[in-house]
């Protein structure tokens, strides 16, 4: 078993230090992440939100929102609920999972990360890497890791899908609300009206969550 150590920066392998991790921001939002040693790593946000891995400068996969990683062909994930339990303290364990098998393991200690595989040291490298700002003694977080259609408080969730249904509802369904009661064209007006602002309550619920959470 490979088993790898994360602590103030500096990666460890049998009590060796092997190699470092460090990372550049735009704002709140970390743009890459660069792992020194052998191989190393560096890793980039593209345009889409996307991180795209290098390995000694040639590509070798892609990391997705909610820590899914597509790497030399295989596709790794983390499970939602250890991904939300881990940033905040709820979990200090995450299973690294391929084609429904756990192959590693990632564990916060009172002194950093451990990283620990019998099967490709580099995905946990690059995993180590992308929690390395919940670490012990790390106190900024890196961006999300939930996914894009993250948590919003209960009360937008409510507020939009009322708005939905009456969206629906004067759409006309089967033809009968909008032809009773309106002609057709004011109908649709309200139905696209209505519809915006239920999409545009999501989305602010969606940014207060964030920033609620990008506070902690």
């Amino acid at each position: 078993m490979t088993e790898y150590t994360l602590s103030n920066g500096s990666i460890l392998k049998n009590g060796e230090k092997v190699g470092e991790i460090s990372r550049e921001s735009s704002g709140m939002r970390t743009s890459s992440i660069v792992i020194t040693g052998t191989p190393s790593f560096r890793i980039v946000r593209d345009d889409l939100g996307t991180f795209r891995i290098f390995r000694n400068e040639g590509e070798v996969g892609k990391e997705y929102r909610g820590l899914k990683l597509d790497y030399e062909g295989q596709t790794y994930e983390v499970s939602r609920r250890e991904l939300s339990g881990f940033p905040t303290g709820m979990s200090n364990t995450v299973h690294i999972m391929s084609g429904g098998m756990t192959v590693g393991t990632i564990t916060r200690t009172s002194t950093g990360l451990t990283a620990s595989s019998d099967f490709n040291p580099d995905v946990m490298l690059i995993y180590m890497a992308f929690l390395a700002p919940y670490a012990s003694g790390n106190s900024a977080p890196m961006r999300y890791y939930g996914s894009r259609r993250g948590p919003m408080p209960a009360s937008y969730r409510i507020i939009s899908l009322v708005l939905g249904l009456a969206a629906l509802a004067f759409l006309g369904v089967g033809d009968g609300i909008s032809t009773k009661f309106l002609n057709p064209l004011d109908s649709f007006a309200i139905f696209v009206v209505l519809a915006i602002l239920s999409y545009a309550v999501r989305i602010i619920g969606r940014r207060k969550s964030s920033n609620a959470e990008a506070v902690q």
